[in-house]
């Protein structure tokens, strides 16, 4: 298309994951407060990864585990950073 603007280039950082499914469970008390449960299930494509980074911005974590148990993590700036420890 002549005279079309340049399109940007997408510079998110891509990881070798693939969700295949979150499930969020809230629950509200009567100060409009809440409680909030995140599952997301994920497929790792590189055998080497030994972190996933999700965008969270606002809640506070209180705790992020698997099946095995807590795992290791950090929330800066809009990121959670979760560990994943052994291969």
């Amino acid at each position: 298309m002549a005279g079309a603007a340049a399109g940007h280039a997408d510079t998110y950082p891509r990881q070798p994951v693939d969700v295949l499914h979150y499930h969020v469970d809230i629950e509200f008390d009567e100060s409009f407060g809440y409680d909030a449960t995140v599952r997301a299930d994920v497929r790792l494509l590189a055998p080497e990864l030994r972190e996933i980074r999700f965008d969270l911005e606002g809640p506070t974590v209180q705790g992020v585990r698997d099946e095995t148990g807590p795992l290791s993590w950090t929330h800066d700036e809009g990121r959670l950073t979760v560990a994943l420890g052994a291969a």
